[in-house]
């Protein structure tokens, strides 16, 4: 029922779902910032800044609430996080592997074994159960998990070429994108890059 339903179990899904209208409305229809909101708690009105907008949701939605409508819009975009998260978690994967089987991971194209074993990193990262049971629960917000491993990906690729400025550019736009779909990822995120500092900073004096 794609077109007229959503996953959930009806508390998260239907304040998630008007985000996507919200932002929407918002920004096309009433030209104001979406974070301040007079349509709760009227009329004084409330600041969203701490509350779930998921507002790169919201953003993506846009033109294809316009052609599709509301609803097949935030199933799409659930769908596409379940993509997104297998080719990010894939491509982390491969480079990984090639880094660490090969002198440069620039090197043409890996072995068969090493592409199906980044294959299934994919896989599983992407249908993990926590990720499936947000999903199941319509806490779409949390199952946005899609835009880290491209980060960890850039950020690695940011320290093997230091001077190559796309990739901490990069790194910075994957990190925004995760904290305006879910910032607890994006606190995760941070907290695994200065673990990365360290351990490249101990690396470097040793």
């Amino acid at each position: 029922r794609f077109t007229d339903h959503v996953p959930g179990n009806g508390v998260d899904d239907p304040p998630l779902t008007w985000n996507l209208w919200w932002v929407r409305h918002a920004v096309l229809e009433l030209g104001v910032d979406p974070f301040d909101c007079t349509y709760l708690f009227y009329p004084i009105g409330i600041n969203l800044a701490f509350y779930t907008l998921t507002i790169l949701n919201g953003l993506l939605s846009i033109p294809w609430q316009a052609v599709w409508g509301l609803i097949p819009s935030s199933n799409l975009l659930l769908l596409s996080s379940f993509v997104l998260s297998g080719y990010g978690a894939f491509l982390l994967g491969w480079y990984c592997l090639r880094r660490g089987t090969a002198q440069s991971p620039d090197e043409p194209l890996a072995p068969s074994s090493l592409f199906l074993a980044a294959f299934v990193a994919g896989l599983l990262y992407a249908f993990a159960s926590c990720k499936m049971a947000y999903a199941a629960l319509g806490q779409w917000n949390i199952a946005s998990s899609q835009w880290m491993p491209f980060y960890v990906l850039y950020l690695f690729r940011m320290g093997e070429y230091p001077g190559r400025w796309r990739y901490l550019l990069l790194a910075a736009l994957l990190l925004w994108f995760q904290a305006y779909a879910e910032l607890t990822y994006a606190s995760f995120l941070i907290l695994f890059t200065v673990g990365w500092g360290l351990w490249r900073l101990f690396i470097c004096l040793r």
